[in-house]
């Protein structure tokens, strides 16, 4: 099971990826609006329309690179990422009934 997981070298780097992915999508929505508002402005559109393109291309490729990358490995849900957990023994049970579930007690 442990050579299923990536190595902490190799998801930081992709992690950080995949941020920097997100910051040049927020600047691809501002990018956006800056343009519509030259558009708006009647002034030229050429710089706004190539700085749109190249941002959300940029975006594109640091989310699918970081994304697809972070997925290579065999373990494909959360339960497969954890260590197996012992069952629960009957001592536990109730004390967890205690803690989180306390019951009324009858008054005599």
């Amino acid at each position: 099971m442990a050579g299923d997981h990536l190595s902490v070298a190799t998801v930081r780097p992709l992690k950080a990826l995949g941020l920097v992915g997100y910051a040049f999508a927020l600047i691809t929505v501002a990018l956006i609006g800056a343009t519509i508002a030259a558009a708006a402005a009647d002034t030229a559109l050429t710089a706004w329309i190539v700085a749109t393109v190249i941002c959300a291309a940029i975006t594109v490729a640091c989310l699918g690179w970081s994304r697809t990358r972070l997925q290579t490995h065999y373990a494909r849900d959360r339960p497969q990422h954890d260590p197996l957990i012992p069952e629960t023994t009957a001592e536990e049970v109730a004390e967890y009934e205690e803690i989180h579930h306390p019951r009324r007690r009858r008054r005599r």
